[in-house]
């Protein structure tokens, strides 16, 4: 499995950042590629097995979505992908937020583990466009999510998300 990990530190108590972070439906309040989310199926709004349907676009057409399949209260939990409108070269991805106390505010980090199709094929659109998606979307939402933490402000009623703050 492939692992590729980002973090960005929040200006933030420990607990409100975990409160925002954990409440698994409002994700498109601060990834700034998300314009619609809503928790699915009937399940709870956080914690372990909630759903959430994730809007990638304005009509609707692109989406993910995801289910909590670990959840440590007021420290971390990992999700999977069941289901996108892409077809995409990943066979599988789990994504885990971890929340911990630094000088300053709070840490947020996000770790994708992966596991690529296509064999060598695989490889080489892991090499080309994979890495640099992950990457992107790490920024963008992990800024995202230092700007709604800080702020309380929509990362989509802002017309530019600062990226530079976010360490691989």
């Amino acid at each position: 499995m492939r692992e590729a990990s980002y973090s960005i530190v929040v200006e933030a108590d420990k607990g409100r950042v975990w409160e925002l972070l954990s409440d698994f439906g409002t994700i498109d309040r601060y990834n700034p590629f998300v314009t619609k989310s809503y928790i699915i199926n009937d399940t709870p709004a956080r914690g372990l097995g909630a759903e959430r349907h994730c809007e990638l676009d304005s009509q609707g057409k692109g989406y993910l979505q995801e289910r909590i399949i670990e959840f440590t209260e007021g420290e971390s939990y990992t999700l999977v992908f069941t289901a996108a409108s892409a077809n995409v070269p990943v066979r599988e991805i789990f994504l885990t937020f971890a929340v911990g106390e630094v000088s300053g505010g709070t840490r947020v980090s996000m770790t994708y583990q992966y596991r690529m199709k296509y064999g060598v094929l695989g490889l080489l659109l892991e090499a080309v466009v994979v890495k640099s998606m992950l990457k992107r979307v790490a920024r963008g939402l992990l800024s995202g999510f230092k700007h709604y933490a800080e702020t309380g402000e929509h990362v989509h009623s802002v017309k530019m998300v600062e990226l530079a703050q976010v360490t691989p």
